[in-house]
């Protein structure tokens, strides 16, 4: 009888993977006994010799070939797999503090009235150069991605849209479905709002954290806003609901800005103004806390904070004329 199966999606993740396993297997489990399920998507790097490693030295670890190559493919295959009567699911590109696993089985164990589970997130960098480092920090700024499960800070269990990682009751896929692999990106938003329909909360904890790292470059990063941004008008309208406001403030500025610069170009370079100082001082007030950068640090991560919005508004516009015409939107998963 297996309790826990951790489940990660891979995909050239040589330079994470070892780490990731490590800091996942090392793990205290308690008593509980546990599987850790990995899904490759057709991997051209050492990636699948690195499994390949850990499975001669750990029977609990087995891998399974992907052949539709897309994450939200990997997460069903895993789920259908997984023996546990809990499921976790893991990133690659990330690491777990010892107790994160526990943390998030208790917490389940003790609120039924919980269908989904995260612990907070900590975004950093693998690289020492300036661009890379500021990018995890803009991903873990309310200036670049507003008030999110990326930048919770609440002691308290709180409940929220999504969690980056989630931990389920396996029972909970018979009651809501699998992953909708109609999306993928997204699908895990997806999943959430069909948690929360069916009665149950998404919460996320203040418990052991995931460190994520994030990309490291500029158009990596343009890339996944606006990826992410533009499934998010399929998703709503799949299920009928309005888009929430922090998904609708990127899009809505810039909107407005256009509409600004046609009828009223002064009032255009006072919302400019106004905008440009609100992103610069909050991105002197994050250099400020951090000794590791110069003091012209913040100008590039307030252009940073521009290049997250604008990529977020971008993938809603396009996202949204695709919604309206029937077509999704399917982009090649990359980082």
């Amino acid at each position: 009888m297996i309790d826990l199966s951790i489940i990660i999606p891979v995909f050239n993740e040589e330079k994470f993977i070892a780490k990731c396993l490590d800091s996942i297997i090392q793990q205290d489990f308690g008593d509980m006994k546990v599987e850790f399920l990995l899904s490759d998507g057709g991997s051209t790097d050492s990636t699948k010799k690195i499994i390949n490693k850990y499975i001669l030295q750990d029977s609990r670890v087995k891998v399974f070939d992907n052949k539709k190559k897309f994450q939200v493919y990997a997460l069903n295959q895993l789920v259908r797999e997984a023996a546990g009567e809990y499921i976790i699911r893991c990133d690659a590109h990330a690491l777990y503090e010892n107790g994160y696993f526990i943390s998030l089985v208790n917490y389940l164990k003790n609120n039924t009235d919980v269908g989904n589970v995260g612990s907070k997130v900590e975004t950093v960098t693998a690289s020492s150069d300036e661009i890379p480092q500021l990018i995890a920090i803009a991903l873990g700024s309310k200036y670049g991605v507003g008030s999110s499960h990326r930048n919770i800070t609440s002691n308290e269990p709180i409940e929220v849209d999504t969690v980056l990682f989630g931990a389920w009751r396996s029972s909970l896929f018979k009651e809501v479905g699998d992953f909708d692999e109609t999306f993928v990106r997204g699908q895990d938003l997806e999943h959430n709002i069909r948690i929360v329909k069916s009665g149950l909360k998404v919460v996320q904890i203040n418990g052991p954290k995931v460190t994520y790292f994030a990309r490291d470059k500029v158009s990596k990063l343009f890339n996944m806003m606006k990826q992410y941004a533009s499934v998010k008008p399929f998703i709503f309208m799949k299920h009928g609901i309005f888009p929430t406001l922090r998904s609708l403030i990127p899009f809505s500025f810039y909107l407005s800005l256009i509409f600004l610069c046609l009828i009223s170009p002064v009032s255009a370079f006072g919302l400019i103004c106004v905008y440009l100082l609100y992103l610069f001082s909050g991105a002197y007030k994050e250099i400020q806390n951090r000794n590791a950068f110069s003091k012209f640090s913040f100008f590039k991560l307030g252009t940073l904070f521009i290049v997250q919005h604008i990529g977020h508004a971008y993938g809603m516009l396009i996202g949204g004329l695709s919604s309206f015409r029937g077509k999704n939107i399917k982009w090649r998963e990359t980082r």
